[in-house]
């Protein structure tokens, strides 16, 4: 990979084309059992047993504030890392992933301050990529649970 180029898993929420960076993501599995977990916010789903470990698991549409979508069999958890954590993201589909290079990814100065305004922020974007003739918001996983979240995870998980 050149240091110029990102790859991009592109999925869909809410009929919408998102993108990660793959940075941060171990694994792609169809929808498992998810034990709810009591005192935290909506988004944050439960916890899942992935190899013998606890992973808390989030809802992206939740988490972007769209509306629930009941889970199927195949609804992708996108299993991820980062910080010494694990954590599942739900997602409506997963598409592909891409090479884009680095600049073609465009840091929005509103998008970024409207985030920083927010005390109870969405999770701010990466950047917008354009591709051909779309332009596809890229999201920041690591930011995609809030202090709040964390701590209301660490003391439901005794952490």
């Amino acid at each position: 990979m050149k240091s110029d180029t990102l790859f991009i898993l592109i999925l869909k929420l809410n009929q919408q084309t998102y993108g990660i960076t793959v940075n941060h993501i171990m694994q792609i599995i169809d929808m498992v059992t998810i034990t709810p977990l009591p005192l935290t916010h909506s988004a944050i789903r439960g916890v899942i047993n992935f190899r013998g470990e606890i992973v808390p698991v989030i809802d992206l549409r939740l988490r972007l504030n769209f509306a629930f979508k009941p889970y199927q069999l195949h609804t992708p958890i996108i299993l991820t890392h980062f910080d010494g954590r694990k954590l599942g993201v739900v997602v409506d589909d997963v598409e592909d992933i891409i090479e884009i290079f680095q600049e073609s990814i465009e840091e929005d100065p509103l998008i970024t301050t409207l985030n920083i305004a927010k005390k109870e922020k969405t999770p701010p974007l990466f950047g917008l990529a354009k591709i051909d003739k779309e332009i596809i918001p890229i999201l920041h996983l690591e930011e995609l649970l809030t202090k709040r979240d964390l701590t209301q995870l660490e003391q439901v998980l005794g952490k």
